[in-house]
């Protein structure tokens, strides 16, 4: 094909050289002879780049990249077709599931100047042909759209990668994870002495809609308690009795959920002003314990951050934004089992943390700005996919402020990418505020201070590498090993 085109190219370029010669010879001519050799030129150029544009066009080929977790296919172009993609309401970047999606051939040459044939690739087995069609998506998620076009000397095709979502109220789902998460505690005494009375208290999530729904919770015990602290936090509470001298106790539970992707819509401009009434604004916007919101420190910081700005979300993502800049990752800090706990404004002149201190900072900063914030904690999904088993060793915390327009919504500093983007945390919540944090065991000691080791794992089934966008987030998991 190659040879043949150049072989053309060679002719054609004899033919054109006299035209032009002899059009600048005859230029004084009543007839213009310059407009005619560029008109043949310009014809002749054409032929040629429908002739090379095809060759190009079906010898492209998939690329793929390797971010350092899963190989992934960009998406394939195509010089000759595009796809026109658009539904009713839609911000032409998320699309709702249950509205029609209308898809369409967008700046088409035919370079044989024959009628192409059309088909689209949407779900497997389904191939509906035409130069446009109309498809209704029943799940949220990413859908591949492929486009064939053919014709007697033309066959090439086109994709694009489209998110449906679910929209329910500010919040925009975007995919869905169905798994299991498996929690071991272990408790081992390495004595001197016994200890009496051994009790362990695991965290048990709850659903909350529309971030995460819990379908079951397996414990492996017949005595198992259900208790509910204060605050609403739920836990499974067990009577392990005495452990002597180099004893040993654990507990599992197994959590089956449906775990979501998200966004958020954009109302910065819209809702201003929280409702005078809400009770919410009294009770997380006070100082306590190590979030001293009342502090000096803390004071200062949140009113030069947000200026004279007035829109509680834009303040929220001024002081996101502060956070983030603000303060480094302590690996040295994450390491150690018996840290000390810091108060917000000590962590802010220590200028480095631990997730725990990114919350607890950033709660603060917000409270002092009248922006209700809660510290949270639970399990990080996403960082225990990106492991080789799936499992991890430490818990995670983060934040949920509450903005008019919006309610709670969750949001995680540490990973600092960015306010209210699009979520691929997967943070599984299981415990609210500081309170009984950092105490799953409570037992008496006798004979001594016995060398006491307790353990945490955390076990994802059900999710694997490819099902989230490691592009991202790759860079941000290595701050939790």
């Amino acid at each position: 094909m190659r040879i043949k085109t150049f072989l053309k190219f060679i002719t054609l370029s004899f033919l054109l050289v006299p035209l032009i010669i002899v059009s600048l010879l005859l230029s004084s001519c009543c007839f213009d002879f310059d407009k005619i050799s560029k008109s043949i030129e310009e014809s002749l150029m054409d032929e040629l780049s429908d002739e090379f544009l095809i060759e190009e066009t079906i010898s492209s080929e998939e690329t793929t990249i390797n971010d350092g977790y899963t190989e992934r296919v960009i998406e394939r172009t195509s010089s000759i077709m595009e796809i026109n993609i658009s539904q009713e309401g839609s911000d032409g970047i998320y699309f709702e599931k249950g509205k029609p999606v209308s898809f369409s051939v967008l700046s088409l040459i035919d370079p044989d100047r024959d009628q192409l044939e059309f088909t689209w690739e949407i779900l497997d087995g389904e191939e509906p042909g035409g130069e446009e069609i109309s498809y209704i998506f029943s799940e949220i998620g990413d859908y591949t759209i492929r486009l064939n076009g053919k014709g007697e000397n033309y066959d090439d095709y086109v994709c694009r990668t489209i998110q449906i979502c679910e929209t329910i109220g500010s919040i925009i789902l975007l995919k869905e994870h169905e798994c299991s998460i498996k929690v071991k505690y272990s408790i081992l005494n390495n004595g001197p002495g016994k200890l009496s009375g051994v009790q362990c208290n695991i965290e048990v999530p709850k659903t909350w809609r529309p971030f995460q729904v819990v379908s079951d919770c397996l414990e492996n015990s017949e005595n198992a308690e259900e208790i509910e602290d204060d605050i609403g936090n739920l836990f499974y509470h067990y009577e392990l009795g005495d452990l002597a001298d180099g004893g040993s106790a654990s507990v599992e539970v197994i959590y089956d959920l449906v775990i979501y992707e998200f966004d958020d819509k954009d109302y910065d401009n819209i809702f201003t002003v929280f409702d005078a009434d809400d009770g919410d604004l009294e009770a997380y916007t006070k100082s306590e314990s190590y979030i001293d919101s009342d502090s000096p420190v803390i004071i200062e910081a949140a009113a030069e951050v947000t200026g004279s700005e007035s829109s509680p979300y834009l303040i929220a993502g001024k002081l996101y934004d502060y956070i983030a800049d603000i303060l480094d990752y302590d690996h040295e800090l994450a390491a150690d089992n018996n840290r000390q706990l810091f108060k917000a404004s000590e962590i802010l002149e220590r200028g480095r943390g631990t997730c725990m201190d990114y919350s607890i900072v950033y709660a603060a900063v917000c409270r002092a700005a009248d922006i209700p914030a809660k510290y949270v904690s639970g399990i990080p999904i996403t960082v225990a996919v990106g492991e080789a088993d799936q499992q991890i060793f430490n818990g995670h915390a983060w934040n949920e402020i509450k903005l008019p327009g919006y309610g709670w919504i969750p949001l995680d500093v540490t990973w600092e990418s960015g306010f209210l983007t699009h979520n691929y945390c997967l943070n599984l919540k299981t415990h609210e505020g500081l309170e009984y944090d950092y105490f799953s065991f409570y037992y008496h000691t006798s004979g001594g201070e016995p060398e006491i080791i307790i353990d945490y794992s955390y076990s994802v089934d059900g999710i694997d590498q490819s099902d989230l966008d490691w592009a991202s987030f790759s860079e941000y998991i290595e701050i939790f090993k």
